[in-house]
């Protein structure tokens, strides 16, 4: 009996399908990408229960004859590879022959198809299988519907996400086309409601094309301090548009490559941008981008990734090169209108503001916020009995004897001679994670003085919408002023101006995921309390003295005061021996 054996052809569909169909999202790719070689202009997708029930795609494409609609079906058919050379360019969305084949094997599928001034196909397939084909009226393009999907592979359904997390994925699928082909006009409707649109232009017109898809995703508020990236050098054209080096984010998510129109990722080109920015980015801080890159096709290998989601160039050191000229370039267009966020100057005369003593005459103030005056001596703080030893960058130093009876650290039980030491970033993380999750009364939230406006993108202010009431838990109160602009009136105490819309947007992003979803966990909420903190630690650049006194009030009231909310210490402490050993000295025996 032989042990080696063909497997029946619906197992090698339902193992194709495997590899391309990971869920709702990835068949509307697939779809999307037959619809954009078809040449369409419009494509309109709506989705039920975030496409697990029903996905349907309306194009107005070149469309299919009879013949070729039947052939569509058929593993490894497409209209976009004719030689083997071909497998190497992006002149289409690449070979992706065994797709429709792969989803009808797991779905419902139906598709309705015309020619120009034709009589129209319509094709019901069921699990991989024809059922009927028949003459439909139909303009010209083609309509594909895929209900039911994986009806027929129980553990793949079972593994699905919700449908709020996969209709979000979809919307995020939809955006990134319609950045990359901004002349086409995209509909995404998500259970009959528009949740997404846009409008087809010129292609000739493809900078306001561009800068319009721009500021409808990422917001006005980008698009209007952008730069717009205009290079050609050697056959390499980039073009798009770069956000202002004081709108980050503290991850990636705000940044699209497209390499001949196809959405890609290279850390290359991600460290070349971050390079042209040079020291205008602060640590650990993304910038915003959406580039679209041509280059000669010898150039570049798309084949590394099996879905072409990362490519690899040929000569990179060339390539690093010219993406770093050009985002120098786009800078240099606006060098004098940038101005990039001071680190201020430590300001130890605001001390006098506190209740009680003024500071003795003898404190010296150092010119330099990184050096300390020899002259310069400790004083006492009347309200707390806190007696400060000085600043330097964001550590504060605090003679331990004066905070003994508030504080404890583990390896030091005597403070009575130890110099405390306090990691101000990471206590403003631990304070702020505090205010956002635990308790923002115990912070404090504060009415502002002037009231902050903030423009969302359709998608962004949805999303506030959605989650008003968790922003309130947070001790952020937003108003809706009009469309896409929101007005916040009170915010936790803890943030300065500056820093509180970037806190904002980065809540936002995470809830991105959440599509209409409005009610979280609490161990999601807990997340993205930690993440907006921990974002909003790299973006705090410097504190005064009287910030920084302040903020290690606030810190020993949290629940955790030792350690931020990564578990990093937040609190330490030195004796005089343990400095002593660093200069070799030794006690005499």
């Amino acid at each position: 009996m032989s042990l080696i054996r063909v497997l029946p052809e619906d197992i090698i569909n339902r193992i194709a399908a495997g590899e391309v169909v990971e869920n709702p999202a990835s068949v509307v790719k697939e779809l999307v990408e037959n619809s954009l070689d078809a040449q369409s202009s419009q494509i309109r997708v709506e989705i039920f229960a975030g496409g697990q029930q029903l996905i349907r795609i309306i194009d107005n494409g070149v469309g299919m004859g009879q013949d070729d609609a039947i052939l569509s079906l058929e593993r490894h058919a497409t209209s976009k590879i004719r030689k083997f050379d071909d497998l190497f360019t992006l002149e289409s969305m690449g070979f992706r022959g065994e797709a429709l084949a792969a989803i009808a094997s797991v779905s419902k599928m139906s598709i309705t198809t015309a020619l120009e001034n034709s009589i129209g196909t319509q094709i019901e397939v069921e699990g991989g299988k024809i059922l009927r084909v028949s003459p439909s009226a139909r303009k010209k393009g083609t309509t594909i519907e895929v209900r039911s999907l994986f009806y027929n592979v129980p553990a793949r359904k079972k593994f699905q996400k919700s449908s709020a997390i996969n209709g979000a994925e979809v919307l995020r699928l939809i955006t990134t086309f319609s950045l990359a082909y901004p002349h086409i006009a995209f509909e995404l409707f998500h259970n009959d409601e528009l949740v997404f649109s846009t409008s087809d232009t010129s292609k000739d017109d493809f900078k306001n094309a561009l800068e319009s898809r721009v500021c409808t995703i990422l917001g006005e508020e980008v698009t209007s301090s952008s730069y717009f990236v205009d290079f050609t050098e050697d056959g390499y054209v980039l073009k798009g548009y770069i956000g202002n080096p004081l709108s980050t984010r503290h991850n990636r998510s705000g940044q699209y490559l497209f390499v001949h129109q196809r959405a890609v990722v290279s850390p290359l080109i991600s460290y070349a941008v971050r390079d042209g920015f040079g020291t205008r980015l602060a640590e650990q801080r993304h910038p915003i981008y959406v580039i679209h890159l041509e280059i000669p096709k010898a150039l570049i290998d798309v084949n590394v990734h099996p879905q072409k989601k990362e490519v690899r160039f040929r000569d990179e050191n060339i390539m690093k090169q010219k993406v770093e000229k050009a985002i120098k370039q786009a800078l240099g267009q606006k060098e004098t209108s940038f101005i990039q966020r001071p680190i201020a100057d430590i300001d130890f005369t605001a001390f006098s503001s506190f209740p009680g003593k003024s500071l003795s005459s003898n404190y010296i103030i150092s010119s330099k916020p990184e050096v300390m005056s020899p002259q310069q001596t400790q004083f006492v703080l009347p309200r707390a009995q806190m007696q400060v030893v000085g600043l330097y960058k964001n550590y504060l130093f605090i003679e331990g004897a004066s905070v003994a009876d508030r504080i404890s650290l583990p390896d030091r039980p005597n403070l009575s001679d130890v110099l405390i030491i306090v990691d101000l970033a990471a206590a403003f993380a631990q304070v702020l994670f505090t205010s956002l999750f635990t308790d923002s009364e115990k912070i404090g939230v504060q009415a502002l003085l002037l009231p902050l406006s903030l423009q969302f993108s359709e998608i962004d202010a949805s999303i506030v919408e959605n989650h008003s009431k968790l922003f309130e838990e947070l001790g952020i109160f937003l108003h809706a002023t009009s469309k896409n602009s929101y007005m916040i009136d009170k915010a936790p105490a803890l943030l300065e101006m500056d820093e509180l819309s970037p806190l904002v947007y980065e809540i936002v992003d995470e809830l991105r995921s959440f599509g209409k979803a409005t009610s979280i966990s609490q161990e999601r909420k807990r997340e993205i309390a930690m993440r907006a903190s921990l974002s909003a630690k790299t973006h705090k650049r410097s504190f005064t003295q009287e910030e920084a006194v302040e903020l290690f009030e606030k810190l020993l009231t949290t629940d955790s005061p030792y350690h931020c909310p990564q578990g990093k210490p937040t609190i330490t402490g030195v004796y005089p021996h343990d400095i002593a050993e660093s200069f070799f000295r030794r006690k005499k025996s």
